[in-house]
C-alpha cells in the first residue's frame, strides 16, 4: 500500500464481483462507494471521533484510490507506507482497477471476514457479512467452537466465511479469486534481540507509557478490573497527565475486583461506574443472547452478551474502550483459557460427532508451541482465534484500544518470551501454575515490567491491592479475607464443574459466600431466564433442518435436563450457542 494519507473509519464492507452488478446502498450511518464499472462497492462507517470523515472519505475516493484505517489510528505507522499495525487494520481499494486490498494486523485484530461466492467475493472489517449463507455449514468449524470455544485456522461455522490470518495482505479483484499472501516484514521494523535483559525491560516500560500517551480519551472509558493489566494501563494513561473514567463489572456485591477497582480510583479521584449483572440483566439475557448471536456469528455469543449489556449501560457519549487486552500475553505469556470441553456428543448428527471425537480432550496450542515457538503461536494464533468473537461485537459499540495492542509492546514480549527459558516446553500444568502464582502472589518484580510500572509510578494507589491481595512494592497482602472468600469460591466453581457428586454442595457454599469470584452463573440462568431460548430455539424448524443434530435426541436431552433429572448445561449451552449462530443468519 503506497500512500502517506489514510483516512481512519469504523468499520468497512466490499464486494468485487466479476461482472457489473447493482447492489442496495446500506442504511444511513455509512458511506456509499462505486466504480464506474459497478463492479466494486464499498459500504463505509466513518468514524464518530473524526467528524470530518465522511466528507474526507469522498473526497479521496475521487482521486481514484482510497486508504482507510479500521481500529487503533494512534498507532505509529499507520499512515506510512507499509505500516506494521498491532491493532489496526488497512485497506486500499482502487476503484480505477476495481480493486481492494486489505492487510491484517500483528495479531489479526481488528478481524478481516472473507467470504467466497461464485460472481462475487467480499471482505467486511470488523463485522461479519450480512449474507451469511445458512445451506454452508463448516462443521469442522462448529467441533472446534464445541471442543474449544471458537474455531481455529481461520474457520468459522460457515464454509464460504474465513476469517483472514494475522499479518497477511488480501487482495479482491474482478479477474479472479481472492488472493492471500504474507505481508511480510517491514524494513523499518527494529530488531529487539540485542538488547541486554535490562535494556529490554527498561525498553519494554518506555514502549508501554509511549504507547499509553498516544491514546485518546475524549468520549472514551477505561475497563478497569482488579488486576494487573488494566491497573497498569490507566497508571500509564495518568503518567501521561491524562484521567479518565472507569467502569468495572461485578457479578455480586461481593465482587471482589469491582470492589478493589472502585478503592483504586478513589485514590486516584477518578470517576468509577460498577455494572452489576443483577436482575436487568437476566430479564434482558434472552434478547442479548439473540443481538450477540447476530454479531458474532454464533460463537461465545452467550458469553458475549457480558460485554452487550455493559456497552448499554455506558453513556452514549462513551465511544471508545481502552482496555487490558494483550496485557495478559505481553506481560507474563499468559493465555486466555486451557480448558477443553466435552458436550455428550450422542446428540450430533455422525459427521459432527466424528469430528469432535477427532479433537483430543486437551489444549489444542500446546503441542502448536512445541513445535513452532511459544511466542509465535500466543501472538499468531492463541490471541487471535480467542479475540474475534468479542472484537467483532466490541466493535460494534466503540472503538477498542490498549497500550498492550502496540507493535514495539508486542515486539519486545515475543522477544522477552523466545529468550526466557520458563516458555521452552509449555505443558497444560505450567500454564495453569504461573497463573495461580500470578493471582495469589504476582509476578516477580524483575521479571514483570507492569509490576515495575507501577512500582514506580503509582505511589497514591500503592495500598490498594491485586488480583487476590499482593501489592506492587511487595509487602504484607491487603484484604486477605476478602481475598480467601473469592479464592475459596474460585475453586469451589471449578471442582462443581469437574467432579459430579461436588456440584451441588459448590453450588451452595459459592451461594453462602455471595458469588464473589464469578459475573454470571451459566448453569442457573440456562434454567432461568434462557431455558424458553433454548427450548425454542434448538427445537427449532431451522435448527431441526440444519443436518447438525440428531433431533430425537436433543429433545430427549433437553427434558432430561429441565426435569432435573440428569444435567447436561454444557452440552445445552454449547448446542445453544451452535444453534443461534444458524437462526442469525439470513435465509
Amino acid at each position: 500500500m503506497n500512500g502517506s494519507e489514510r483516512i481512519c473509519v469504523k468499520s468497512v464492507e466490499v464486494t468485487v464481483s466479476r461482472a457489473p452488478e447493482t447492489a442496495a446502498p446500506p442504511d444511513g450511518q455509512r458511506v456509499w462507494l462505486s466504480d464506474p464499472t459497478r463492479r466494486l462497492h464499498a459500504a463505509i462507517e466513518p468514524a464518530p471521533w473524526d467528524p470530518e470523515s465522511e466528507t474526507r472519505l469522498k473526497k479521496a475516493a475521487a482521486s481514484g484510490v482510497l486508504r482507510l484505517v479500521i481500529g487503533d489510528y494512534t498507532e505509529p505507522g499507520v499512515s506510512a507506507k507499509d505500516g506494521r499495525c498491532a491493532n489496526a487494520a488497512l485497506v486500499e481499494l482502487d476503484f480505477p482497477a476495481a480493486r481492494a486490498r486489505a492487510t491484517s494486523s500483528l495479531v489479526g485484530l481488528p478481524p478481516i471476514a472473507l467470504q467466497r461466492g461464485a460472481q462475487a467475493s467480499s471482505f467486511s472489517c470488523p463485522l461479519l457479512p450480512r449474507t451469511r449463507p445458512t445451506s454452508a455449514i463448516d462443521v469442522e468449524g462448529i467441533a472446534d467452537t464445541l471442543r474449544w470455544g471458537h474455531p481455529l485456522d481461520g474457520r468459522t461455522m460457515f464454509r464460504e466465511i474465513s476469517i483472514v490470518p494475522p499479518l497477511t495482505v488480501l487482495t479482491l479483484s474482478a479477474d479472479g479469486q481472492p488472493i492471500s499472501e504474507p505481508a511480510g516484514q517491514s524494513p523499518a521494523s527494529p530488531s529487539y534481540e540485542n538488547l541486554s535483559q535490562q535494556q529490554l525491560f527498561e525498553a519494554q516500560i518506555t514502549a508501554l507509557l509511549e504507547a499509553a500517551s498516544r491514546l485518546p480519551t475524549t468520549g472514551a472509558f477505561l475497563s478497569l478490573s482488579g488486576g494487573l493489566d488494566s491497573r497498569t494501563a490507566l497508571v500509564a494513561l495518568l503518567k501521561s497527565g491524562r484521567e479518565i473514567p472507569c467502569v468495572s463489572m461485578a457479578g455480586s456485591p461481593y465482587a471482589l475486583d469491582a470492589r478493589i477497582a472502585r478503592r483504586f480510583c478513589e485514590s486516584h479521584g477518578l470517576a468509577h461506574q460498577i455494572v452489576e449483572f443483577g436482575d436487568e440483566y437476566e430479564r434482558r439475557l434472552p434478547d442479548l443472547a439473540v443481538r450477540s448471536a447476530a454479531l458474532t456469528g454464533g460463537v461465545s455469543c452467550l458469553s458475549q452478551t457480558i460485554d452487550l449489556y455493559l456497552y448499554s449501560k455506558v453513556p452514549d457519549s462513551s465511544r471508545i474502550r481502552i482496555s487490558g487486552h494483550l496485557g495478559n500475553q505481553v506481560g507474563r505469556g499468559g493465555v486466555e483459557s486451557i480448558t477443553a470441553a466435552g458436550p455428550s456428543d450422542s446428540v450430533f448428527a455422525e459427521d459432527l460427532r466424528t469430528a469432535l471425537r477427532r479433537r483430543p480432550m486437551e489444549t489444542w496450542f500446546i503441542g502448536r508451541m512445541a513445535e513452532k515457538g511459544y511466542a509465535p503461536v500466543l501472538f499468531e494464533q492463541e490471541v487471535h482465534y480467542w479475540s474475534v468473537a468479542n472484537y467483532m461485537l466490541g466493535s460494534a459499540h466503540a472503538l477498542q484500544l490498549s497500550p498492550y495492542a502496540d507493535v514495539a509492546v508486542v515486539e519486545m514480549a515475543k522477544t522477552a518470551i523466545s529468550s526466557d527459558p520458563r516458555f521452552s516446553n509449555p505443558t497444560a500444568a505450567s500454564i495453569r501454575q504461573r497463573d495461580m502464582r500470578h493471582r495469589l502472589f504476582g509476578p516477580a518484580l524483575r521479571h514483570s515490567f507492569q509490576r515495575a510500572t507501577l512500582a514506580r509510578y503509582d505511589r497514591s494507589g500503592d495500598d490498594v491491592p491485586i488480583n487476590w491481595g499482593w501489592r506492587a512494592r511487595g509487602g504484607p497482602p491487603r484484604w486477605t479475607p476478602d481475598a480467601m472468600r473469592t479464592a475459596v469460591d474460585a475453586l469451589a466453581c471449578k471442582l462443581g464443574r469437574r467432579v459430579k457428586f461436588l456440584k451441588s454442595p459448590a453450588a451452595r457454599l459459592s451461594h453462602a459466600l455471595g458469588r464473589p469470584s464469578a459475573l454470571v452463573a451459566w448453569p442457573e440462568l440456562l434454567h432461568g431466564p434462557l431455558r424458553s431460548l433454548a427450548c425454542d430455539t434448538l427445537l427449532s424448524a431451522k435448527v431441526a433442518e440444519s443436518g447438525l443434530f440428531e433431533n430425537k435426541r436433543l429433545r430427549q436431552l433437553l427434558d432430561q435436563h429441565f426435569s432435573g433429572h440428569t444435567d447436561h448445561h454444557t452440552t445445552i449451552h454449547k448446542a445453544l450457542e451452535i444453534a443461534l449462530g444458524i437462526t442469525s443468519a439470513p435465509g
